[in-house]
């Protein structure tokens, strides 16, 4: 039985669409839900870049004409001081204003858009510039980035994204545009 995707949402990053869903239906215990409306969303858009996410209660597909990353997670998920400093500079953390899970899903984003030969070995590699800050009326926050391989000069094209935070989840897009 083909299980249809919910409506996809749109978001453009320097002025490239991204469509997305994301769907409760999907979380980590219902991996193959997630795979079979994905397989399904791809025989009727071949030329698409693909990313996936998924959590405990959340999964979702996030997909693109350039190549493209996705994360979600909780918005309640808490990351440690000490596990931060592992990966998020100070000045990345004040820029995101403190929330060090939206410093990892931004980066997590980028690590994903970059498969292949430019993705390096850690997200600790990627470094996020130019961050600005914007807040909705709805309450959602809204954070847009470039990013750059940091001590490699292999990246050879264009990084930038968007972290999305919620009430209930964080999520990241980072496109690159070679």
């Amino acid at each position: 039985m083909a299980l249809k995707p919910p409506p996809f949402s749109l978001v453009r990053i320097h002025g490239v669409r991204v469509k997305y869903v994301v769907s409760p239906k999907w979380h980590a215990k219902r991996r193959l839900n997630l795979k079979q409306a994905l397989n399904e969303f791809l025989t009727r858009h071949q030329r698409q870049f693909v990313s996936l996410s998924h959590t405990r209660h959340l999964g979702g597909f996030a997909c693109s004409t350039t190549p493209v990353g996705f994360d979600l997670e909780p918005a309640e998920r808490t990351v440690s001081k000490h596990a931060a400093i592992r990966f998020a500079t100070p000045q990345e953390l004040k820029k995101f204003k403190g929330s060090a899970l939206a410093v990892w899903v931004a980066k997590e984003a980028a690590f994903k858009s970059l498969r292949g030969l430019k993705q390096p070995q850690t997200v600790t590699a990627i470094g996020l510039e130019r961050i600005r800050f914007f807040k909705k009326n709805n309450g959602t926050q809204l954070f847009f980035f470039r990013f750059k391989l940091n001590n490699y000069d292999r990246l050879g094209g264009v990084g930038a994204g968007r972290c999305e935070i919620s009430r209930r989840t964080i999520m990241g897009f980072a496109l690159f545009n070679p």
